[in-house]
């Protein structure tokens, strides 16, 4: 690759990187000011009844996080190997197998609404019925958002995102103020992804109707489905497994403490996410066009380590501060926690792009390794558990390793 070459990828990632960052914080912002307005509008009883549904809807993060890699995987790249009627054929008929997914999900919810709302504590099971209705679009969404994020086109991407959080929140305050209560912020949330998904779509019609005739062979989408599954498993296992033993271990108040402390520290964890969106199909399709997709991964870990890292900074030298804003107080038990934990989650953020990197070239060897981590973990803690602060000293520990067990096997370091 020629220097003129090599710069304008890099110039091409900056950009992606800094459009998908922006969005990303104008996203959080709208999840942020829903969820001050549902606290405030609702009684506690319907708050609670609503954050218990939202809970639900979190189980299908794993499916659809998943759904969502597969199509950026293939979507990117059968564009770097300029196969465009391939990418239409493959989103058409992703997005009919993931309908008949959606449907069986939704069926599950209406035939099972009493029972779940039994179980909930809700007296209405037309809350359940709703819900299904947000699943079943919700399971939808990451195809055409992940065919956006395949074909590079991070600015319907970056739009769709902003669409999605932004009608959630005019239309659940909206039908909230005018007393609808728990179903109105409900009816907003599934408004909202069913015009997402409608919107998303628009970007994509081109590049569907040249698929029209195309058949494509789904062996190989199925194979890379358990791959990315385990992984999204196994990161869901490292970022809550402490949380899980610190409560059986620690009194309840010591486990509170241990959980704002996290509750912080995953800001930062939080951070480099845009830069993920970004890598995972650039580094797909210089794959597929036998380009080197490493220094995407270098530009990507400089970028995330930046950010990180100075977010760690301030939290390291204004723990206090940084609590009183995010926790509305200053529990001293929190401070020396709160500190490490920082450390921890920045190095857990790049194990994470790390992660996503090898799933876009498809490349599985750091899933053992994953799985060997998430056991030591487990057994540190259960081994060493004097203190809370032991324990988040021995987790950091993991993480770094696994940060550098990455650099090893992506082949940034010297064997």
């Amino acid at each position: 690759m020629n220097s003129k070459n090599f710069f304008k990828i890099w110039d091409n990632f900056s950009k992606g990187t800094l459009l998908m960052f922006f969005s990303g914080i104008l996203v959080n912002i709208f999840a942020l000011v829903y969820q001050l307005f549902m606290i405030r509008k609702l009684s506690p009883t319907d708050y609670g009844t609503l954050n218990s549904l939202i809970a639900l809807l979190a189980l299908i993060s794993v499916p659809a996080g998943t759904i969502k890699r597969v199509i950026m995987k293939f979507t990117s790249k059968y564009h770097g190997l300029d196969k465009m009627p391939e990418v239409g054929a493959f989103v058409w008929a992703s997005a009919k197998k993931v309908l008949v997914l959606g449907l069986v999900l939704f069926s599950f919810f209406l035939f099972g609404s009493k029972p779940i709302a039994s179980f909930l504590q809700i007296t209405s099971s037309l809350y359940i019925i709703i819900l299904g209705l947000i699943m079943f679009m919700s399971i939808i969404l990451p195809v055409t958002l992940g065919a956006l994020n395949g074909l590079q086109r991070f600015w319907p991407l970056a739009i769709n995102m902003c669409i999605d959080r932004g009608f959630n929140l005019l239309l659940g305050v909206l039908f909230v103020s005018l007393g609808f209560r728990v179903v109105g912020a409900l009816w907003g949330w599934f408004l909202a992804v069913t015009i997402t998904v409608l919107v998303s779509y628009l970007p994509l019609r081109e590049v569907i109707a040249k698929g029209k005739g195309k058949v494509i062979d789904f062996k190989d989408k199925y194979m890379f489905l358990f791959p990315v599954a385990t992984m999204l498993f196994c990161f869901m296992a490292l970022t809550n497994i402490d949380i899980i033993l610190v409560k059986h271990f620690f009194t309840p108040l010591e486990a509170g403490y241990y959980a704002i402390a996290q509750m912080i520290g995953k800001i930062v964890f939080l951070l480099p996410q845009a830069i993920a969106l970004v890598l995972f199909p650039k580094a797909s399709f210089n794959k597929a066009q036998k380009k080197d997709p490493k220094p995407l991964l270098r530009k990507s870990l400089t970028y995330s380590a930046a950010l990180c890292f100075s977010a760690a900074l301030v939290t390291i030298v204004f723990p206090s501060l940084v609590l009183k804003i995010i926790a509305g107080r200053v529990n001293p038990e929190c401070i020396p926690l709160v500190r490490v934990f920082s450390i921890n989650m920045g190095f857990l953020a790049l194990v994470g792009l790390g992660v996503d990197y090898f799933l876009s070239i498809h490349d599985f060897k750091f899933i053992p390794y994953m799985v060997f981590f998430i056991i030591l973990e487990v057994f540190l803690i259960v081994a060493f558990h004097q203190s809370l602060l032991q324990v988040i000293l021995l987790v950091t520990l993991v993480s770094i390793t696994m940060f550098f067990v990455n650099l090893r096997l992506a082949k940034l370091v010297k064997q």
